[in-house]
């Protein structure tokens, strides 16, 4: 795939997962619908019907795999698996049922980019470059701007009606997971096929989910798939199919040609589109926009930018 149709592709998965926290709201939040899915519940529809079509996926794209490639590598593929299915999703769909802000969900998901621009350089992925570790530092500083603003701001804070630790708590395993499997995916990715590489990953964490889902799925798992209705299936279909399946695919295919902090400073736009989103589609949640959150955006693209537009070449392999 040429360079335009990989970034094109990046860009379509930033704008999926900018929206994706008002679906997910109205899945399993108790304050957007009066029959939410339990996070458990919730795991296991979002990832286990898609598991035949990444069986297909694996199986057309098998044949193109280098054998000493995947002999090497496979305990580094089921790692990717783990991380980016049971690893994020768990804490993660705990998290978005606490009162825990969409926006600052975001943010601290979008501490991932400064963990993976230092932890590549720290591995030997990546060579420490003074404009791209300013621009980390200033994105970061932007991050910091607007969750710092949202805790102190509103005394309805203290009370946790837009803030919450444990939320806060679990969004960071989540992004301390999502930096894990981008710095793996960036490490092997060349070597294989991106959507042989996509589908075998998913696959792996999706068996994983299935196979522990009699321990923690309750009795009425099937009681609440039966009270969604028509909206509630769409918003599925746009967390499982839009936000999982395309928009990991996307991202591994974008690992094969670009640097992790590059691509995961990318994903530095996903929190202001999520409180754009907000704005749309959460009215309650619109008190979040402030002159104060304004800098801290502008902070935030600022830093961005420089990581984004200067570095090697896209081609750069990493080092093994």
């Amino acid at each position: 795939m040429n360079r335009g149709a990989v970034l094109t592709a990046v860009a379509a998965a930033i704008l999926v997962w900018g929206y994706a926290f008002v679906p997910l709201k109205h899945l399993t939040s108790p304050q957007y619908t009066d029959h939410p899915l339990s996070p458990e519940a919730f795991l296991v529809l979002r990832f286990v019907p898609l598991l035949p079509l990444l069986l297909l996926v694996a199986a057309r794209y098998a044949r193109r795999e280098r054998s000493q490639a995947l002999r090497r590598d496979w305990p580094w593929i089921l790692a990717m698996g783990v991380l980016v299915i049971p690893a994020y999703h768990v804490p993660f769909n705990y998290a978005i049922r606490t009162p825990l802000h969409t926006g600052l969900m975001s943010l601290i998901l979008n501490l991932s980019p400064a963990l993976t621009y230092f932890l590549a350089v720290g591995f030997g992925q990546e060579k420490a470059r003074r404009a791209r570790t300013t621009g980390v530092v200033i994105a970061f500083a932007g991050l910091a701007v607007i969750v710092g603003e949202e805790i102190v701001r509103d005394p309805e804070a203290a009370s946790g009606e837009v803030f919450s630790w444990e939320g806060a708590g679990l969004m960071l395993l989540c992004a301390v997971s999502w930096t894990a499997y981008t710095l793996i995916g960036r490490r092997i990715a060349a070597d294989h096929n991106p959507q042989f590489l996509f589908a075998v990953s998913g696959v792996a964490g999706t068996l994983v989910v299935l196979a522990l889902a009699p321990s923690y799925l309750k009795g009425d798992a099937f009681a609440q798939y039966s009270r969604l209705a028509a909206l509630d299936w769409a918003a599925w279909a746009y967390a499982s199919l839009l936000s999982s399946f395309f928009a990991y695919w996307a991202w591994l295919l974008a690992l094969t040609r670009y640097e992790a902090s590059r691509l995961s400073s990318a994903a530095n736009l996903v929190p202001l589109l999520v409180h754009a989103a907000a704005a749309v589609f959460l009215p309650e949640e619109r008190k979040a926009f402030t002159p104060l959150y304004l800098a801290g955006a502008a902070l935030t693209v600022t830093g961005t930018v420089l990581v984004v537009r200067r570095g090697v070449t896209d081609e750069t392999r990493p080092p093994r």
